[in-house]
């Protein structure tokens, strides 16, 4: 009795000293897994990847695309105007003269005045340095299609992002694409901003021609977001890691408590296509992407926007080859027999012997040079592996059927 309680104690002892043991290791792993977020977290701080986005949170009723989209009595938005749905994109206006459509969401925005907005879009299709007007994106009180204001009401009040491709005479001194926005209480007149009313905005050279307008990858995206009551526009080409920063101010009005989400669009005697390709709409932003940009720097433009272009190419041409490579290279479970020369009635098991291999392999040859159909090595295994397989798992089963019969033969032979 002793004896074995000096054995208990021992045992009691392992144990302890295992489960301490233990612990330890879990706090160092628990340790290394809240330094490797906290690293994870600066990382997402310091790029402008997919990780640095993670805090927000998606709204579908204000989300559209991408292709194909629904159909309109299920879609969150409704089409005004010239505006109609393509196979791969929403065309606002196409290359006519004095169009005007729109897109605008079915409910009002009433979330938090803390909101991103990403939107693909493609404008151009007309050769020459004449065209025109441009299209713009709304969080408006009202909804509607037919003012000047890029296809929206002239009185707002609201949020007005304008992406303009006509140089008036109210904006000289700008070079053209010209993007800005414009914070509206209702009082003003669209047409008569100037001066420091649109002077907030920056020059990047989205427009295309014609030739590229139907490809995905001549796509713009542009990333509104509003924090802290600090509005700003990031953009950068479709496909590329890199974003340009656009505009970023402190907003003085305040905005309505409910707003629809809106995209419209014109022509005038000068004409261009605007299509919309995608919209989506977050809340609960944390990281606000102006500071992680590239600074806008005009003097650099367009070579920058284009080399960021020419970037998202590559990045789009390695991951066409990753995914061919993963298709083509896609498992096949008849290949991987073929290959691993794996025996499903092999269930003996075994080590693999190079030079029976080798052997069986001259001996298909040889067969094969003189023309002789029979039955090779490898197969012959196969087959004799079958026979043994069946006859230890299958035949038993194949007895108690006959057993179900009645025939009592069979059952005293089995009890012999």
């Amino acid at each position: 009795r002793q004896h074995r309680s000096k054995e208990g104690d021992a045992d009691a002892g392992a144990v302890a000293r295992r489960t301490w043991r233990t612990m330890g290791r879990l706090a160092a792993l628990a340790s290394c897994a809240l330094a490797g977020l906290a690293a994870a977290r600066v990382r997402a701080d310091a790029s402008l990847g997919e990780d640095a986005w993670q805090h927000r949170v998606l709204l579908p009723s204000f989300s559209l695309g991408p292709a194909p989209y629904p159909h309109p009595a299920q879609s969150e938005y409704e089409l005004f105007g010239d505006a109609y749905n393509q196979h791969n994109h929403i065309q606002v206006t196409d290359l006519a003269q004095h169009q005007k459509g729109a897109l605008w969401s079915k409910r009002p925005w009433q979330h938090s005045k803390n909101f991103q907005f990403d939107l693909t879009f493609r404008v151009g299709g007309h050769d020459g340095h004449m065209y025109g007007d441009g299209f713009a994106l709304w969080l408006n009180s009202e909804r509607g299609v037919g003012g000047n204001a890029l296809g929206g009401p002239n009185h707002y009040k609201g949020v007005g992002v304008f992406f303009d491709t006509y140089k008036n005479d109210n904006f000289r001194g700008k070079r053209h694409p010209y993007v800005y926005a414009f914070v509206n209480d209702g009082t003003k007149d669209y047409e008569t901003l100037s001066g420091p009313q649109i002077g907030n905005g920056c020059h990047i050279p989205f427009r295309l021609e014609k030739d590229v307008l139907e490809d995905i990858a001549s796509a713009t995206v542009a990333r509104l977001t509003l924090v802290d009551n600090q509005l700003s526009v990031v953009m950068r080409p479709y496909g590329s890691v890199d974003w340009v920063q656009c505009f970023k101010f402190r907003i003085g009005a305040s905005l309505p408590d409910r707003m629809y989400v809106g995209i419209t669009a014109m022509t005038g005697d000068l004409i261009d296509r605007h299509q919309m390709l995608e919209i989506r709409g977050y809340t609960e932003i944390e990281t606000d992407p102006y500071s992680y940009a590239h600074v806008n720097d005009i003097t650099q433009m367009p070579d920058m926007w284009y080399a960021m272009r020419d970037s998202g190419d590559v990045a789009r041409e390695f991951d066409d080859w990753e995914k061919s490579m993963m298709e083509d290279t896609e498992f096949d479970p008849i290949e991987e027999v073929d290959d691993y020369d794996y025996d499903p009635y092999d269930y003996e098991g075994g080590d693999y012997d190079e030079e029976e291999e080798e052997e069986e392999e001259e001996e298909e040859a040889s067969v094969d040079r003189s023309g002789g159909k029979h039955e090779s090595a490898k197969d012959r295994k196969i087959r004799e592996r079958r026979e043994r397989f069946e006859k230890s798992h299958g035949r038993r089963g194949r007895d108690d059927d006959d057993d179900d019969d009645g025939d009592d033969d069979d059952d005293d032979n089995d009890d012999r």
